[in-house]
């Protein structure tokens, strides 16, 4: 019985060692735009504060709408982040032009750390603070908490937060995390 005791949390410490060691490192990556990119972020300082809406890269071609309002949409861009299945110590953006939206198409190997330096380094190159908004799913708050309990999701605005207030002590340049629908 005490064999099997050690052997499980031998076990328990080899799964939680890396993860405890690469949350004391917390550096995070660093980020290289692309020269669209790098236009889209000064055409968005241009009209005043910058807003990032992250999303998850679309799959499909999405609707065009013909009614929005293309003054809303100024000092909008949206982040979408894919991970790479190759190891890299620096997050590449490119800037996508899409149906008049501008979208910084990131590329990296971790979610969270990536969208936390994307937005330093929007702040660092425009010299505004930028705000992201995060989507909560339009799904009930009982399968949004299974969600989160089973499965974890939900959690990266607030790992995202957590980077941040990490990364850059001074609120007052820090970049705004919104949890919204």
């Amino acid at each position: 019985m005490t064999i099997y005791l050690i052997a499980v949390t031998l076990l328990v410490a080899a799964m939680l060692l890396p993860a405890g060691v690469q949350r004391l490192s917390r550096q995070l990556p660093t980020v290289v735009f692309d020269t669209r990119a790098r236009a889209m972020l000064a055409a968005a300082a241009a009209k005043g504060p910058v807003r990032i809406i992250a999303t998850e890269p679309q799959l499909s071609e999405p609707v065009h709408r013909a009614d929005r309002d293309d003054e809303d949409w100024d000092g909008v861009l949206f982040l979408e982040v894919t991970i790479a299945a190759t190891s890299s110590e620096a997050v590449t953006v490119r800037g996508v032009p899409h149906y008049g939206h501008r979208i910084l198409a990131a590329r990296a190997t971790a979610l969270v750390p990536a969208i936390a330096a994307v937005l330093l380094a929007v702040r660092d190159t425009t010299g505004l603070v930028p705000t992201a908004e995060f989507g909560w799913a339009r799904r009930g708050l009982d399968t949004e908490a299974a969600h989160l309990v089973l499965r974890g999701h939900g959690l990266i605005a607030a790992r995202a937060r957590h980077l941040l207030v990490a990364a850059e002590p001074d609120q007052a340049r820090r970049p705004t995390v919104r949890l919204g629908p």
